[in-house]
């Protein structure tokens, strides 16, 4: 009967109820056989005294009365009355009968009260449901040390520490509940399906306005190089053949050129070939034998002698200009090196420095210095270590697709100006995103190695130091704990004069377990400003009315919907 029954621990007072019941029936058992011995003794008394009668009816029948006769014949020479001293019972001695012998049996035989040793007892069950009974608290094992309490009410007036006023939960009411409902409400930001606009005019004339070069179609070929000559149109005869001495206007006459002498002397008309002119210049091995004042053309070979200090060793062509003090240009005619020479009175050369052009130097135009930003179009923002030192532009599409975008950039195809700098092996990249009214700003840095993240820079354009959210959805706005199991704290920076002493709040909010990153409670509204709060640091609170944080708990305050934003003030 005990097979399926799985009872609880017994209890230690129960076992001493059933130590105290089995000595009951082991002293009952003993009683019992205490009588058993007595009813023995009784049976044994009985059979001794009914040996006796026998003893003496045999007497009676061997002795003086009776010696021919058989008992039987004895017995009836006299009557019973004539027998001295006969009992009047006679215990039955022991002896035993066959239960089908005995008359007058009872159906059934009801025990009386008796007990029985423990170790008597069989098919006793090896568990006990405890009955009915108490404990005291100090015989209560593995108490727990805390109770955390049922569904339960209490009077208004049993609560203590009530707050004086209450923010109500978030709720609904039927517009027929609310009072005081303004005649008209200015609408929010939205839009409009083109079909549900009525009135629209049939014509919209553009207003002034640009395009973006990449934007603009069926550009003409000519726009992007020069025309070729079968293109232009309106040529003179002249761009196919040399002009007629007849169309040649201004045109020289004949004068006193004709009697001057060639030469290279004073006056006279300068010979082909004469200070480089018209003919391979004048070639030197020494930079000392240049004459002097030579005022032309020259060239010095690699390795000559005299090479002025600064210089890097080359073939030089020079352009000479002679004066007081001899000038000279020279041009490396193997590399894109160029220098400007002066040659002193005693005939020593000094290098004034040297000539940068498009050979040997950039054009700061093509890097946006002085003019408009190069536009460029790159597949990860990564390859912006290529690019040298300058101002760039993109204009590209979905822009947060291109892998390493910075975190807060807009997903919106507008232009980006990207501002390029080195600083050794640093590498900073420093990025625009000039949408109308969101200018936002990121800063990336390369240590030489390895990218670090992207950094937003604050501004007086993106940044409001007194107001907190008012973008999507699930934006943390402020750090915090749990001051009691129903009480949060949140902290943000202000910068005022006086201690932040009010909040204004749009939309719902969530409050966040720091650590799991689970949501406690969601869809509230009801935030406070403390009165600890400071002209440095503004306490924003919030009172659940229910135990639901662990005092100590570290939170995060988000927004719930889009657009959800609290306002400190002084």
């Amino acid at each position: 009967m005990f097979s399926s029954y799985n009872p609880p621990t017994i209890s230690s007072i129960y076992i001493e109820g059933l130590e105290i019941s089995a000595k009951d029936a082991e002293a009952a058992a003993i009683a019992a056989r205490d009588a058993a011995q007595a009813a023995r003794d009784d049976a044994l008394q009985y059979r001794n005294e009914t040996y006796t009668y026998y003893t003496q009816v045999q007497q009676i029948q061997t002795g003086d009365y009776v010696t021919t006769q058989s008992l039987n014949d004895a017995l009836s020479a006299f009557s019973f009355s004539d027998l001295a001293s006969v009992p009047t019972s006679f215990t039955p001695s022991a002896h035993s009968h066959a239960w089908g012998d005995i008359s007058g049996k009872p159906s059934a035989f009801t025990p009386a009260y008796h007990t029985h040793l423990w170790a008597h007892i069989t098919d006793k069950p090896t568990e006990f449901e405890p009955a009915e009974h108490v404990h005291t608290w100090q015989q209560i094992a593995q108490k727990p040390g805390t109770f955390p309490p049922e569904s339960h009410y209490h009077n208004w007036s049993e609560i203590e520490g009530k707050p004086s006023a209450f923010n109500p939960a978030a709720h609904t009411h039927s517009w027929g509940d609310i009072s005081g409902k303004p005649t008209k409400f200015e609408p929010v930001v939205h839009t409009h399906d083109w079909s549900a606009i009525d009135n629209k005019p049939l014509a919209f004339p553009p207003q002034s306005h640009t395009h973006h070069w990449d934007t603009v179609t069926n550009k003409p070929a000519q726009a992007t190089r020069w025309p070729t000559f079968t293109e232009v149109t309106g040529k003179p005869v002249q761009t196919t053949r040399w002009p007629t001495w007849t169309e040649v206007t201004e045109r020289p006459t004949l004068g006193s050129a004709a009697s001057r002498d060639v030469g290279t002397g004073d006056g006279d008309l300068l010979e082909k070939g004469a200070f480089g002119v018209g003919s391979d210049a004048p070639s030197y091995s020494d930079w000392g034998d240049i004459p002097q004042n030579f005022g032309g053309f020259a060239s010095v070979q690699i390795g000559s002698l005299g090479l002025p200090d600064g210089m890097i060793d080359s073939y030089y062509v020079l352009v000479y200009s002679g004066r007081s003090n001899d000038s000279i240009l020279a041009m490396s005619n193997s590399s894109d090196l160029m220098y400007k020479l002066r040659r002193l009175s005693d005939g020593q050369w000094v290098t004034d420095g040297k000539v940068y052009h498009s050979g040997n130097s950039i054009n700061a135009l093509d890097y946006g210095l002085g003019g408009t930003a190069k536009f460029i179009s790159f597949d990860d923002w990564d390859e912006l270590i290529n690019y040298e030192t300058g101002f760039y532009a993109s204009y590209q599409g979905n822009r947060t697709a291109i892998p390493n975008s910075p975190e807060f950039y807009s997903n919106s195809a507008i232009n980006t100006l990207i501002e390029v700098k080195r600083e050794g092996a640093r590498f900073v990249v420093v990025v625009y995103e000039t949408k109308i009214g969101a200018l936002k700003k990121f800063e990336r840095v390369h240590g030489g190695s390895v990218w670090g993240s992207w950094k937003e820079e604050y501004h007086s354009g993106n940044t409001n130091l007194d107001t907190f959210g008012g973008g999507n959805s699930n934006e943390k706005l402020a750090d915090g704990k749990a001051k009691f199991s129903n009480f949060a704290v949140f902290g943000v920076d202000v910068s005022f004069l006086a201690s932040a002493r009010s909040i204004e709040t749009n939309g719902t909010f969530k409050i966040i377990d720091a650590n799991s990153g689970n949501v406690i409670i969601d869809g509230i509204n009801g935030l406070s400003i403390s009165s600890e709060s400071s002209n440095k640091k503004a306490l924003v609170t919030f009172n659940a009315g229910a135990s639901i944080f662990t005092t100590g708990q570290e939170l995060e305050l988000y927004s719930s919907t889009s657009g959800a934003f609290f306002k400190v003030g002084v």
